[in-house]
């Protein structure tokens, strides 16, 4: 049995570990989207499904913050022809980085089937972008906030590389922001053949 000490370093080693997991994919996601290498993989995928799984593993961080979590989306299922790989990853880097700046407030998923696509949309409360930052973001190895220089850890590449594979998937992610209020960021990717 373990005292609540080591429980407590175990914890703190498992959380750098998936950190620097998560590091060295971005990486290699870039390195491959650079490389022209990056392959799309089609499947029937439950997006909605997939999503509720993605908030449940991405939630407790949020808890561990105390920021509210809400997600709002289909009750049925709502089948989508993509990469169901790389659409759990760019979620995952949305709400990553939503909790990562949002200090105080909450983090929420929205779901939406528009027909031809399928809209993800993560919102925080969080510091928010300055509006001459909001095309930057998206640049390798950037990180801008209202706030001024760089104070979060990461590789920088997160949204470079989600934006890379909302493109390759045929899709897109745009940004809306106001500073000290928060952003919200919209995955829309293409329905296919239902």
């Amino acid at each position: 049995s373990l005292t609540d000490g080591q429980k407590s370093q175990l914890q703190r080693i498992h959380l750098a570990s998936r950190h620097l997991l998560k590091m060295i994919e971005e990486i290699l996601s870039f390195s491959r989207i650079e490389a022209g290498r990056e392959e799309v993989h089609l499947e029937t995928i439950d997006v909605a499904e997939l999503a509720v799984e993605t908030c449940r593993l991405i939630e407790p961080l949020a808890v561990q913050k105390s920021l509210t979590f809400d997600y709002d989306g289909p009750t049925e299922r709502l089948f989508i022809k993509s990469d169901g790989g790389k659409v759990r990853q760019i979620l995952l880097n949305l709400l990553s980085n939503a909790i990562k700046f949002t200090e105080r407030g909450g983090v929420s998923v929205r779901v939406t089937d528009e027909g031809q696509e399928v809209s993800l949309e993560v919102r925080d409360s969080g510091v928010g972008i300055a509006p001459d930052q909001l095309d930057r973001i998206f640049e390798p190895f950037r990180q801008a906030t209202s706030t001024g220089p760089r104070r979060h850890g990461g590789t920088g590449l997160g949204l470079t590389v989600s934006r890379e594979l909302a493109r390759l998937l045929g899709g897109d992610i745009s940004v809306a922001s106001v500073p000290h209020h928060g952003s919200t960021f919209t995955f829309r990717v293409p329905a296919g053949e239902r």
